[in-house]
């Protein structure tokens, strides 16, 4: 008996064009979902900002409009020019020629606005619990008939509040053949992937390649110019490298030839595709032991999870074992 053939609609982050490097894993996970959900028959379309990179096998709608401010959690802060409340208000106009509505927007907004559509709506929840009014949305509108799609344990257990009937996890697409496995590094160089802002570490990064004598291969798109100019401003070109937001493809290249990634989040994140792909990569991961890490990593065995107050001395012992 053949599979029901379904027409989903995916409402991607407003925070940026679709693949221009701040949507991150994001990105990534929707292209692999597109790829397998076409493959039985479904058809997909993806609701995303303007100037947006649409994966193959999906239709894509471009919606015109102000970007959300990253984590803007409450519809009242939007502008009435909005990408988000457009793509809302659009929604609302097209949602009959769809069978499924998927919200990847870690906002309010829709969770508010797409309540009473006739075509059922699912909220995947991409981030750790990082704002008090996204929190306090989840909590009011929380259902059984209508769970939330939650990654991780880790990420999960950030939302107090929930009940278990309310929250599921969903497993993450990820297609190993992309990628090749190096089990011989070529270098000692290390490698820091994440879009570059504060909270990621960057700064913690280079100063354990530094003390460690390796050259810090740096992938990732800038948002915080002023941030990334405070990092590297003492620093030799000549003990970093900035490769600038990267594919798939040349992240294997890079990091499949480097010792160890350092992860330095200073929060906590929800899944951390990267964190798989390195893996699948030969590429062992060093990492505070919060957030997701916790879920992906085998202490000694694939990489190695350090408390937070202690990253920068273990890292230092940890890495005093690797040799090219």
């Amino acid at each position: 008996m053949p599979l029901t053939q379904y027409r989903f609609l995916f409402l991607y982050t407003m925070v940026a064009p679709m693949g221009s490097g701040p949507d991150g894993g994001l990105y990534r996970t929707l292209c692999e979902w597109t790829r397998l959900l076409s493959k039985h028959g479904h058809s997909l379309s993806i609701i995303a900002a303007q100037d947006s990179t649409f994966p193959k096998h999906s239709t894509g709608i471009s919606i015109k409009g102000i970007l959300q401010q990253s984590c803007q959690t409450t519809p009242k802060t939007a502008s009435p020019s909005s990408a988000l409340i457009n793509a809302c208000e659009w929604i609302k106009k097209h949602h009959q020629n769809y069978d499924i509505i998927i919200n990847l927007s870690f906002d309010s907004l829709p969770h508010t606005e797409l309540r009473a559509l006739g075509t059922p709506v699912r909220h995947y929840i991409s981030m750790c619990n990082i704002s008090p009014e996204f929190h306090q949305t989840l909590i009011k509108h929380q259902s059984p008939q209508n769970p939330y799609a939650f990654l991780t344990p880790s990420q999960l257990n950030t939302f107090s509040g929930l009940s278990e009937d309310s929250a599921y996890f969903i497993k993450q697409p990820f297609n190993p053949h992309s990628l090749h496995f190096s089990a011989h590094p070529q270098s000692n160089d290390l490698v820091w992937i994440s879009r570059i802002s504060p909270e990621k570490g960057l700064d913690l990064a280079l100063s354990i390649a530094l003390k460690s004598n390796r050259k810090l291969h740096i992938c990732g798109v800038i948002q915080d110019r002023d941030y990334f100019n405070s990092c590297t401003k003492n620093i030799s070109q000549s003990d970093y490298e900035y490769h600038g937001h990267c594919t798939l493809s040349k992240l294997n290249d890079i990091a499949g030839n480097c010792q160890a990634l350092i992860a330095t989040h200073q929060w906590e994140e929800a899944f951390g595709m990267i964190f798989i792909e390195t893996l699948a990569m030969g590429t062992p991961i060093i990492a505070h032991n919060i957030g997701s890490p916790k879920d992906i990593i085998q202490h000694n065995k694939t990489g190695f999870l350090i408390p937070k107050k202690q990253y920068k001395c273990l890292s230092l012992c940890y890495l005093s074992d690797f040799s090219y």
